[in-house]
Protein backbone atom coordinates (compact mmCIF):
# COMPACT_ATOMS: atom_id res chain seq x y z
CA UNK A 1 0.00 0.00 0.00
CA UNK A 2 1.24 3.48 -0.82
CA UNK A 3 -0.47 6.75 0.08
CA UNK A 4 0.41 9.18 -2.70
CA UNK A 5 -0.67 12.15 -0.57
CA UNK A 6 1.83 11.20 2.16
CA UNK A 7 4.99 11.63 0.06
CA UNK A 8 6.04 14.81 1.91
CA UNK A 9 5.58 13.07 5.25
CA UNK A 10 7.61 10.05 4.06
CA UNK A 11 10.36 12.45 2.98
CA UNK A 12 10.37 13.99 6.47
CA UNK A 13 10.58 10.50 8.00
CA UNK A 14 13.60 9.74 5.83
CA UNK A 15 15.30 12.86 7.21
CA UNK A 16 14.44 11.81 10.78
CA UNK A 17 15.83 8.34 10.10
CA UNK A 18 19.09 9.81 8.80
CA UNK A 19 19.46 11.55 12.16
CA UNK A 20 18.47 8.40 14.10
CA UNK A 21 15.49 10.18 15.70
CA UNK A 22 14.12 7.87 18.41
CA UNK A 23 10.88 9.73 19.13
CA UNK A 24 8.38 10.75 16.47
CA UNK A 25 4.91 12.27 16.80
CA UNK A 26 2.47 11.86 13.91
CA UNK A 27 -0.76 13.89 14.06
CA UNK A 28 -3.72 13.59 11.71
CA UNK A 29 -7.38 12.83 11.27
CA UNK A 30 -8.64 9.24 11.57
CA UNK A 31 -7.89 7.39 8.33
CA UNK A 32 -5.16 9.81 7.23
CA UNK A 33 -2.40 7.18 7.25
CA UNK A 34 -0.70 7.69 10.63
CA UNK A 35 -0.12 3.97 11.20
CA UNK A 36 1.01 3.59 7.60
CA UNK A 37 3.62 6.30 8.22
CA UNK A 38 4.76 4.63 11.43
CA UNK A 39 5.26 1.36 9.52
CA UNK A 40 7.09 3.24 6.76
CA UNK A 41 9.40 4.73 9.39
CA UNK A 42 10.28 1.22 10.55
CA UNK A 43 10.96 0.22 6.93
CA UNK A 44 13.12 3.30 6.33
CA UNK A 45 15.12 2.48 9.47
CA UNK A 46 15.46 -1.12 8.26
CA UNK A 47 13.76 -2.49 11.37
CA UNK A 48 11.43 -5.47 10.96
CA UNK A 49 10.16 -5.58 14.56
CA UNK A 50 7.13 -3.25 14.63
CA UNK A 51 4.67 -3.29 17.51
CA UNK A 52 1.42 -1.35 17.60
CA UNK A 53 -0.31 -0.77 20.94
CA UNK A 54 -3.12 1.30 22.38
CA UNK A 55 -2.37 3.71 25.24
CA UNK A 56 -3.83 1.75 28.14
CA UNK A 57 -1.71 1.40 31.28
CA UNK A 58 -1.58 -2.40 31.29
CA UNK A 59 -0.82 -2.64 27.56
CA UNK A 60 1.91 0.01 27.80
CA UNK A 61 3.62 -1.61 30.76
CA UNK A 62 3.49 -5.07 29.19
CA UNK A 63 4.91 -3.84 25.88
CA UNK A 64 7.55 -1.66 27.53
CA UNK A 65 8.74 -4.59 29.64
CA UNK A 66 8.83 -6.77 26.54
CA UNK A 67 10.87 -4.40 24.37
CA UNK A 68 13.21 -3.47 27.22
CA UNK A 69 14.14 -7.11 27.70
CA UNK A 70 15.16 -7.42 24.05
CA UNK A 71 18.30 -5.92 22.53
CA UNK A 72 17.21 -6.02 18.90
CA UNK A 73 16.05 -2.78 17.26
CA UNK A 74 12.30 -2.24 17.48
CA UNK A 75 9.76 0.39 16.46
CA UNK A 76 6.99 0.82 19.00
CA UNK A 77 3.88 2.59 17.66
CA UNK A 78 1.59 3.97 20.36
CA UNK A 79 -1.67 4.64 18.55
CA UNK A 80 -4.03 7.53 19.20
CA UNK A 81 -2.45 8.72 22.40
CA UNK A 82 -5.13 11.36 22.83
CA UNK A 83 -7.74 8.58 23.10
CA UNK A 84 -5.81 6.85 25.88
CA UNK A 85 -6.23 6.98 29.62
CA UNK A 86 -4.59 9.77 31.59
CA UNK A 87 -2.90 7.26 33.90
CA UNK A 88 -0.84 6.02 30.95
CA UNK A 89 0.81 9.40 30.39
CA UNK A 90 3.36 9.21 33.23
CA UNK A 91 4.77 5.74 32.43
CA UNK A 92 4.86 6.68 28.75
CA UNK A 93 6.68 9.96 29.37
CA UNK A 94 9.19 8.20 31.64
CA UNK A 95 9.76 5.52 29.00
CA UNK A 96 10.33 8.07 26.22
CA UNK A 97 12.74 10.10 28.40
CA UNK A 98 14.88 7.07 29.31
CA UNK A 99 14.40 5.06 26.12
CA UNK A 100 17.29 2.73 25.20
CA UNK A 101 18.97 3.34 21.85
CA UNK A 102 17.53 0.18 20.24
CA UNK A 103 13.92 1.37 20.65
CA UNK A 104 12.25 3.87 18.33
CA UNK A 105 8.91 5.24 19.53
CA UNK A 106 6.26 6.59 17.17
CA UNK A 107 3.25 8.20 18.84
CA UNK A 108 0.14 8.93 16.81
CA UNK A 109 -2.74 11.17 17.81
CA UNK A 110 -5.78 12.79 16.24
CA UNK A 111 -5.46 16.23 17.83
Amino acid sequence: MNFICQQAAVSQLKTLAEHQQHGVLIVGNPGSGKTYLARRYAEILGISDFYKIIPAVADLRTMIDSVLSSETPVVLCIENLDDGVVQASYPLLKFIEDCPKHIYTVVTCNN
